[in-house]
């Protein structure tokens, strides 16, 4: 139970050292995405590099300064557009740029960088150079324009005078005013002169172009014209609409007719089939109705006939009676078909076959026979219709199918046409625009400061002072020149420097800081000193010095505070296994597995201690323990464990040697066998703790973390490379292993203070030797 609360009151007290989490996003942010305190270490850990490179360069720009002859400049103002609403309206420019009105400012905008450009071109310095040379022979185009400025007076990003400033420096007063003078000349007459060369040219390339143009605008016009008369259109889209229309009327008329064909027709064969006519034996029989003497005709022999009838039934046909009827009706029906001859003429002969023509037709069947006839008749008024309809409408079709090609050459014919009249109206336009602005004589541009150099009240010129800003520029280059190279010195170093500079580069919690001390070979503390390191007889116990080095409680107090980060590491989940590994050798992995164990079993933990690196074992010669059996007999010879595991003279602390060097047992580290081990190594003792060997080109720790908690990562300030331990770091992220944290081995005292430790304490000096034969101790080797 003590054990437990001094565990927990530790731990408690630890964790305030533990490192702590960033207290806002903001803080987060700064510490991921915008930290600069890694270059901020950098510069102040080689201030003297960068203090002195920028002494070194700053001095020698003062002196070179110092050295160099005076220097003289001067320069000219030229008013480049019309400046008064009267000058702009006599300028000859506003005749076509304004069309006959008031221009406005923007009539006359200049583009200034375009301007500048060509007023420091070679062509216009050239001229320049050639009239300074009569004076100056060896004056070149370089000291030119290496000595002139041209540029445009106030801010560009405001409102800005129409002016442009031409400055000119020189160490020969003389020749400033020289080439000042000519330069404003030169200026001047290009305002004029080259403007109007190439006025002139822009109207000859204009003539060059424009009859190609007129002959394009004519060929075109002409394919329009001649696909126009071909077509027999004006305006395709408007003729198309038209044209769909109709289309849309006639499909109305043809409906409208099939459905009174319909109608007609449905009539004529009911009358047809009530009638038993056809129309032309109607027209027959209501012909022959309708005449007088065939109706008298009909009547007598519907009179002989009732007589036949009455006269037969007591007669018979052999009698002179029933003869003199036949005979009769045989005369009344020559009679009567020779009258229907006479009456129907030579058309309608054929159609007394049909006996219900000779009949007697009634008023009502003389009024169906009539709508019949009409029935029939508008049945073929349809029908012509409906063939007429149908016709136009095949050839609106055809002509409406051809409209689309005939609409899309249109198209593209007109849309030719306007761009070459526009392209044609655009340039006789400029070619009278051009040669308006040719014809001008008057200097567009006007000298507002004439070229003048600053002079003394005895007409003396004055150099320029010397460039404050010039200096003050170069010394904080020095100093940017001077941190780079800081940088890049440590970037060569490719090491870890400050506790910070691990906190920076590797994403893993810091659980420790182990400081470095001469007596970390000791395990046990107050021990007796090393023979070698008995005090003279002349000193007396408290006059002992206090050790260079870190107090031996600062170095114990960091493995109390790796533990406690270990054990509030993960919530509810205690670590039961972790690898110790490191990413080159030397970091100083082994010493910290050893205290780390050792701290572990002092509050009451059972700890075994495995030696995993069965390439170079060390374990053993720390603890003066033989290791003729360990690790690589359990994985060969498959003996138990438990056999192997040998106790020390720590109170449960326990250690499992790696045994005989072996390279097989190496290769055995995969195997399912060793995974078997660590299980049951794992449910035995409390914390099991395995010093592997180096990450970098071996494969043994990463075999052996894969079945652990994690890994407990050494790093060695001033030691590790930067680049290996980033290159392994990748590798396990690579592998997906389990990471714990970051041990930062050996720091100096500076950087365990800035870390967050309190004020370490002066250690107590040691007590005198009583007795010349030691106590038992272990003795480590120097980490």
């Amino acid at each position: 139970m003590e054990n437990e609360h001094t565990l927990e009151a530790s731990s408690n007290h630890n964790l305030s050292k533990a490192p702590q989490q960033p207290a806002n996003e903001f803080d987060e942010l700064i510490r991921k995405g915008l930290n600069f305190r890694p270059y901020v270490r950098s510069i102040v850990r080689n201030l003297w590099l960068v203090a002195g490179f920028a002494t070194a360069l700053s001095t020698f720009t003062v002196l070179r300064s110092a050295s160099q002859p005076p220097v003289y400049g001067g320069g000219f103002q030229l008013l480049v557009e019309p400046l008064t609403t009267e000058a702009r309206v006599a300028n000859p420019l506003a005749v076509t740029r304004a069309d006959g009105g008031v221009p406005n400012r923007e009539a006359f905008g200049l583009d200034y960088p375009s301007q500048i450009a060509v007023l420091q071109s070679p062509g216009v310095l050239a001229s320049i150079v050639e009239a300074v040379r009569k004076e100056y022979p060896s004056f070149s185009e370089g000291q030119l324009r290496s000595g002139l400025t041209v540029g445009r007076v106030g801010d560009v990003l405001i409102e800005s005078p129409k002016i442009i400033e031409v400055r000119y420096t020189g160490s020969d007063p003389h020749l400033v005013e020289l080439v000042l003078e000519e330069t404003a000349k030169r200026y001047l007459r290009y305002s004029l002169e080259d403007r109007k060369t190439r006025f002139s040219e822009g109207i000859k390339f204009i003539d060059s172009q424009l009859p190609e143009l007129r002959e394009r605008v004519n060929t075109l016009q002409n394919a329009l014209q001649s696909l126009q008369q071909q077509y027999d259109v004006i305006s395709p889209d408007a003729q198309a609409a038209q044209i769909s229309g109709q289309l849309n009327e006639i499909a109305q008329q043809e409906n409208q007719a099939r459905k009174e064909l319909r109608e007609q027709a449905t009539l004529y064969t009911t009358l047809r089939s009530q009638l038993s006519l056809s129309p032309e034996e109607g027209i027959a029989a209501s012909a022959l109705s309708q005449d007088p003497g065939y109706r008298n005709l009909q009547q007598q022999m519907q009179s002989l006939e009732q007589q036949i009838a009455i006269d037969s039934a007591r007669l018979s046909e052999e009698s002179p009676v029933m003869r003199a009827h036949r005979a009769k009706q045989r005369n009344l029906q020559n009679l009567m078909a020779q009258n229907a001859q006479r009456i129907l003429g030579q058309n309608l002969s054929g159609a007394t076959s049909n006996p219900q023509v000779m009949a007697f037709q009634n008023d009502v069947r003389l009024g169906l026979i009539q709508k019949m006839v009409d029935a029939s008749n508008q049945i073929r008024v349809l029908q012509a219709r409906n063939e007429e309809v149908a016709r136009v409408r095949r050839e609106l079709q055809a002509r409406f199918q051809q409209f689309p090609e005939i609409a899309r050459r249109y198209t593209d014919l007109t849309r030719q046409l306007q761009i070459a009249t526009r392209n044609l109206d655009q340039l006789s336009s400029q070619r009278e625009t051009l040669r308006i602005e040719s014809a001008q004589t008057e200097v567009p541009w006007e000298l507002v400061v004439p070229p003048s150099l600053p002079k003394d009240a005895a007409g003396n010129p004055i150099p320029f002072p010397s460039d404050r800003r010039r200096l003050i520029a170069m010394m904080l280059a020095s100093v940017i020149l001077g941190a780079g190279l800081a940088l890049l010195l440590d970037k060569l170093r490719d090491i870890f420097f400050t506790v910070e500079d691990v906190q920076d580069a590797i994403d893993l919690p810091v659980l420790g800081v182990v400081p470095y001390d001469r007596d970390a070979g000791y395990l046990q503390d107050n021990l007796p000193p090393r023979e070698d390191e008995l005090p003279d007889d002349d000193l007396l116990e408290d006059d002992l010095p206090d050790d260079e080095g870190v107090p031996v409680s600062l170095f114990q107090e960091g493995f109390s505070t790796l533990y406690a980060s270990l054990c509030f590491l993960s919530e509810g989940v205690p670590v039961r296994s972790l690898a110790v590994c490191s990413a080159a050798p030397g970091d100083g992995k082994t010493t910290i597995a050893l205290h780390l164990a050792d701290t572990v079993a002092s509050m009451g933990r059972n700890v075994l201690l495995v030696d995993g690196n069965l390439r170079h074992p060390d374990l053993h010669n720390r603890f003066d323990l033989i290791s003729q059996k360990g690790l690589s007999e359990v994985l060969l010879d498959g003996l138990d464990p438990e056999s192997v595991i040998q106790p020390t003279a720590i109170k449960n602390l326990s250690i499992l040697a790696a045994g005989q060097v072996s390279i097989g047992a190496v290769r055995l580290l995969a195997s399912k066998h060793m995974q078997e081990v660590m299980a049951k190594l794992r449910q035995s003792f409390d914390l099991v703790i395995y010093d592997t060997p180096h990450l970098l080109g071996l494969t043994d720790a990463e075999f052996l973390a894969a079945n652990t908690d994690g890994i407990l990562m050494v790093v060695g300030v001033r030691q590790t490379k930067r680049s290996v331990a980033l290159q392994v770091m990748q590798h396990i992220t690579t592998y997906r292993l389990q990471s714990l944290g970051v041990v930062a081995n050996h720091p100096r005292r500076q950087a365990i203070a800035s870390f967050g430790y309190y004020k370490p304490f002066q250690r107590p000096p040691r007590r005198q030797v009583v007795s010349a034969k030691p106590a038992f101790r272990f003795r480590l080797k120097p980490h």
